[in-house]
């Protein structure tokens, strides 16, 4: 995604949420963040937060499941477009209600976030488990298993078809729906201690979207 890329055995996980969380975390009084080498798949990032192994995930979107488990901060520091992917031919360059997709196999991350509209019981989702999800169900689709490609954040399906060269095969196009919060994540015991000044150093920072936006226009 966008907001994290993978490391590898000789370099970090990077990518602007990292950077910006850092940034972030210093100026509240963090002077060292550990970072693994490579994301964690989102079942065992869930796990490993509500058990208290890992202290933070840096980007997740919130539900009310979520919010019993983990502690937000009052504010997302990024607001995402929920979209899908589509192939260029697809007869929809608008999506006007949930009755436009009613009929579509939409690939979705397994335990994934989904969106208000998206959680409507009677849509045909695919999950898709690990890493990669973007990608891997982009592939899918052009073997017409799927009609539609699902994120919560439509940076996530351009970022990803860009920087894998086939942006020019698909459009993105918005889900009729509000904008939905990205958030970094504590645990609950983690929260006592640092969720404050993160809070505070957010307002007082850049915001994300502008960090976000260099990124992209830099690397691409």
């Amino acid at each position: 995604m966008p907001h994290i890329e993978e490391g590898t055995s000789n370099t970090p996980t990077k990518g602007p949420a990292i950077s910006y969380l850092k940034k972030v975390m210093e100026k509240a009084g963090v002077t060292e963040l550990q970072i693994p080498p490579k994301p964690y798949p989102l079942s065992r990032l869930l796990q490993a937060l509500e058990s208290g192994k890992i202290d933070l995930a840096v980007a997740l979107g919130k539900s009310p499941e979520r919010a019993k488990k983990f502690a937000y901060p009052s504010k997302p520091f990024l607001q995402m477009q929920p979209a899908f992917m589509l192939l260029k031919n697809s007869p929809y360059d608008i999506l006007h209600s949930i009755k436009d997709i009613l009929l579509m196999n939409i690939g979705i991350y397994e335990k994934g976030f989904l969106s208000p509209l998206m959680r409507d019981k009677r849509l045909r989702v695919k999950p898709l488990s690990g890493n990669n999800v973007i990608l891997r169900n982009y592939k899918i689709m052009l073997r017409e298993r799927l009609d539609a490609v699902y994120s919560p954040d439509s940076y996530e399906l351009i970022y990803t078809a860009k920087a894998n060269s086939f942006f020019n095969n698909i459009k993105v196009v918005p889900l009729p729906e509000p904008k939905v919060g990205l958030y970094t994540v504590f645990s609950k015991k983690t929260a006592i201690k640092y969720i404050k000044s993160y809070e505070k150093t957010l307002n007082e920072i850049e915001p994300y979207e502008t960090h976000l936006t260099r990124f992209i226009n830099d690397n691409l």
